[in-house]
């Protein structure tokens, strides 16, 4: 029931500040207004004044002058009204910011409160403990990841080793086969084809004796 009343007096003072606001700027769009139709008739009277210099009727120049210093006058009047209403809409806006601004750090004051109460040191250090043993768990999962990837590898080395020892077996294998199949069977030769080329040589070497001896008779 406290904060109902208290919330329905902010909204209260809340429009109170935008009414009066609003009535300031009012007023303040006003006076400018009536600023600048002060501004208009001086500048027309002043003319008047130069016209009637030309003119050389000096009395009536003098006439046009007085005018020109009520607008000023007035004028001056206005602009100290418009100071001070501007003066005064931001004197309220800086103090609307102001209380907009002890409001939220008064809401945000009760917040942490409430906020305080629920958070207990039991439950940071049951946290605490909890990330601890995720931590620890995480540990012994990349170990035993690690251990394995070094299994692995060993495994991978042993058979990579028995592979090349068969590949290097295949290899003398074949070269041995393509020498054994590059042998060419040479054809038997008889004793009398044997005995015939034997005598043909030697016919052969005693017709070459002949010829080198000239002394032969």
């Amino acid at each position: 029931m406290g904060q109902t009343c208290e919330s329905r007096q902010n909204q209260t003072e809340t429009l109170d500040i935008t009414q009066v606001l609003n009535k300031c700027n009012l007023t303040k769009n006003k006076i400018e207004k009536e600023i600048k139709i002060l501004e208009n008739k001086d500048k027309i009277t002043k003319e008047k004044a130069k016209e009637c210099l030309r003119k050389k009727e000096r009395d009536r120049a003098k006439f046009y002058l007085k005018g020109c210093k009520i607008y000023q006058n007035n004028l001056r009047i206005k602009q100290g009204q418009l100071d001070m209403i501007e003066d005064q809409i931001m004197n309220i806006e800086n103090a609307k910011t102001s209380q907009d601004t002890i409001i939220a750090l008064r809401k945000g004051n009760e917040v942490l409160k409430v906020l305080n109460k629920e958070v207990k040191i039991e439950d940071l250090e049951n946290m605490k403990e909890d990330m601890e043993e995720l931590k620890e768990n995480d540990k012994e999962i990349g170990d035993f990841l690690k251990e394995k990837a070094n299994e692995d590898i060993a495994e991978c080395d042993a058979e990579f080793e028995q592979l090349a020892k068969e590949v290097q077996k295949e290899q003398v294998n074949n070269k041995n086969n393509n020498v054994t199949n590059n042998i060419i069977d040479l054809p038997k030769v008889s004793n009398n084809q044997v005995k015939v080329g034997q005598n043909k040589i030697n016919n052969t070497n005693n017709n070459k004796q002949i010829i080198m001896n000239p002394n032969f008779n």
